[in-house]
């Protein structure tokens, strides 16, 4: 793995993200679930940058889920992030919050709450451009994806290892890789510029 030298590592944004969907666990025990994320994304040691996602569930199961695992995740070494809801994250005292390309400027998050980290989804670059030029508060960071074909989103057109270094290029906000990412394609996702790489799988 070879970092991107367009960034001195953050104290408090590790470089690599672990994507968690709460929906393919939501029927375990919290035993389960433990042991189950020590023996993959935990084993290795390695401080992450973890995202909670649960796209199908209400938010009385979502804050039941992340209740426990967040102080849990935290208390391992890892900065953990709420998927969307504000308020949960705030519940479950959550180092902060990763927000959906459509909602609302992440600069308003960031002034409510200095002290978090806040994360935004991107899908076009373009967008994420115009966003960074035009925003005087903006994300601590950013997740621009598909970069490769991946499995969670079969349709999506893969943007490729050209337009990541185009956006790094012309983008202040550190940048994630997410889609189809692999041990392997890690050097080239770094010698683009990224700050990080994030997976929804846990190979970290």
């Amino acid at each position: 793995m070879i970092p991107s030298q367009a960034f001195v590592e953050l104290p408090n944004l590790p470089r690599l993200m672990w994507i968690i969907s709460l929906d393919e666990w939501a029927h375990y025990s919290q035993t389960h679930i433990q042991n189950q994320l020590n023996h993959t994304g935990f084993k290795n040691k390695i401080r992450l940058l973890v995202q909670l996602r649960a796209k199908e569930q209400n938010a009385r199961n979502y804050w039941q889920l992340c209740a426990w695992l967040v102080p849990w995740i935290q208390s391992l070494g890892h900065r953990v992030c709420i998927n969307d809801r504000v308020d949960i994250a705030l519940a479950c005292f959550a180092d902060g919050v990763h927000l959906p390309e459509t909602s609302f400027d992440a600069g308003f998050i960031k002034q409510k709450y200095p002290q978090w980290i806040v994360g935004q989804s991107y899908h076009q670059v373009n967008t994420l451009i115009t966003r960074s030029k035009n925003s005087l508060i903006g994300p601590d960071y950013v997740t621009l994806s598909p970069i490769f074909n991946t499995a969670s989103k079969p349709n999506a057109k893969p943007l490729g290892l050209d337009v990541l270094a185009y956006a790094c290029a012309h983008v202040s906000w550190p940048v994630f890789a997410l889609g189809g990412m692999s041990v392997k394609r890690m050097e080239s996702a770094f010698n683009q510029g990224v700050y990080g790489v994030a997976s929804m799988h846990a190979w970290l």
